[in-house]
């Protein structure tokens, strides 16, 4: 009964990420091939979107050494430390 339910679930929601029919009518083995391309893509975007995060702090990091008045300015150290 567990099983059914979750399995049930399972089609539901990959139904709504792919299409149903696609999702419904494909084998166990292109089921498996569909959610490892769906799971490539997700991570795919998730590592730009920390890069993406990385480069900003990093670049605010030179920005903020760079820009900033000489006696307020941070040390090189915390400006590496911050930028690696």
């Amino acid at each position: 009964a567990i099983l059914k339910i979750g399995m049930g679930a399972v089609d539901a929601i990959m139904s709504l990420l792919l299409t149903p029919t696609e999702w419904r009518n494909a084998t166990p083995a292109l089921k498996q091939k569909m959610l490892a391309k769906l799971v490539g893509k997700t991570s795919l975007g998730l590592e730009v979107a920390t890069c993406m995060i990385l480069i900003i702090d990093a670049l605010r990091a030179f920005m903020d050494y760079s820009i900033s008045p000489l006696e307020s300015r941070p040390s090189m150290l915390t400006v590496a430390k911050r930028v690696i």
